[in-house]
């Protein structure tokens, strides 16, 4: 009965290291983006073209949630005492730690 319990256990506990994935580094594309820019008929201006765009869009994308994260926080401030939002934000887990889907599927 025990063995039954513990496969069970830690999956659900290592699950989420599985799909977690590592921060982005500011100056590179995902590597399947890469492989896809690399795939497509462009000339190595138009490609570089294309990754400034998608790395700016990302970065825009970052910015706009970041902003997002603090008005959220400012309204919860301005509900709950210091204590109680100390106590929240212990409870919550921190901004890009859990999946926001079902992990990529491989093809």
């Amino acid at each position: 009965m025990f063995r039954r319990c513990i496969l069970p256990l830690l999956l659900s506990i290592l699950a989420p290291l599985a799909w977690a994935q590592p921060a982005p580094s500011p100056d590179r594309l995902p590597p399947p983006v890469e492989r896809v820019l690399s795939e497509l008929s462009l000339d190595a201006a138009v490609r570089d073209q294309v990754r400034q765009t998608l790395l700016r869009q990302r970065e825009e994308r970052q910015s706009a949630d970041s902003g997002l994260r603090q008005r959220h926080r400012a309204e919860l401030a301005a509900l709950l005492t210091a204590d109680q939002l100390v106590a929240l934000d212990a409870a919550r887990p921190p901004p890009g730690s859990r999946p926001h889907g079902p992990p990529p599927q491989q093809r």
